[in-house]
């Protein structure tokens, strides 16, 4: 009877385990809603405007790069692509902290005008 009653439960998605560790008051979670929030983004579970669904990569950067590298991560989608929805993708945003890890300082905040007509 107990092996039974897993078959017919359905799996919790990311962004369902985020917003529960937020009500639990997980400080990581709540930091990184925090940075979203910052940048007049949210955190959703659907494809909207301005709202980010790959909470597995945010918390990935999060991770593996700290807090430090996924502001500016976010900051760097911001102000380049003007928040637009694809870029706020799982693939763009670790690549993105890719870029970041790889260049440091290197790597400038604001995009010029040359770089920009060069991006999709």
């Amino acid at each position: 009877m107990f092996a039974n009653q897993m078959t017919n439960v359905k799996p919790l998605q990311a962004y369902e385990v985020f917003n529960a560790s937020c009500e639990a008051g997980s400080s990581k979670e709540l930091m990184i809603k925090g940075l979203v929030e910052s940048y007049d983004l949210m955190i959703t579970s659907k494809t909207i405007p301005r709202g980010i669904c790959a909470v597995g990569a945010l918390i990935s950067i999060f991770d593996r790069y700290g807090y430090e590298t996924l502001d500016r991560v976010l900051h760097l989608i911001v102000v380049t692509w003007e928040g637009e929805q694809k870029s706020f993708s799982a693939n763009m945003m670790n690549s993105v902290a890719r870029l970041i890890y790889a260049y440091g300082d290197e790597l400038k905040d604001t995009p010029s005008k040359k770089s920009l007509e060069k991006s999709p």
